[in-house]
């Protein structure tokens, strides 16, 4: 008989150890995919849209906030970049086709946006308004 005496069976081929969790090394059970690897089934697309959304989030939105920055009041430059939540939630709304967001959301973010053009508009200057 093939059994050693922990019960375990010395005679097993590749086939039955692929099959048999309890026979995988620990490498094979534990390790996660590789982080660093690229998908390879993304369409040029795909690769478009992910290159356009790098592009956009990494060096046109800090440049045309700095230039905003220059260009109106800091006040409204501010008021403008706090709205931003406001647009997220439609954008997601859209992009992902799913149900619209929810009141809680939205006059979570709106509650967010007034209390930005509250702390603006107190902290100007009596003459500036």
């Amino acid at each position: 008989d093939n059994m050693v005496q922990d019960g375990s069976n010395t005679n097993h081929t590749d086939s039955d150890s692929s099959n048999n969790p309890q026979t995988k090394t620990t490498a094979e059970v534990i390790s996660p995919p590789k982080w660093y690897k690229l998908p390879t089934t993304l369409t040029t697309a795909s690769w478009s849209k992910i290159s356009a959304g790098v592009l956009f989030v990494t060096f046109a939105c800090p440049a045309l906030s700095n230039y905003a920055l220059f260009q109106i009041s800091l006040g409204l430059a501010i008021t403008l970049g706090s709205i931003s939540p406001m647009y997220a939630m439609l954008l997601d709304w859209v992009q992902d086709r799913q149900r619209p967001p929810s009141l809680r959301r939205v006059g979570g973010a709106f509650l967010a946006i007034v209390g930005v053009v509250v702390l603006c508009l107190w902290g100007m200057e009596t003459g500036e308004r």
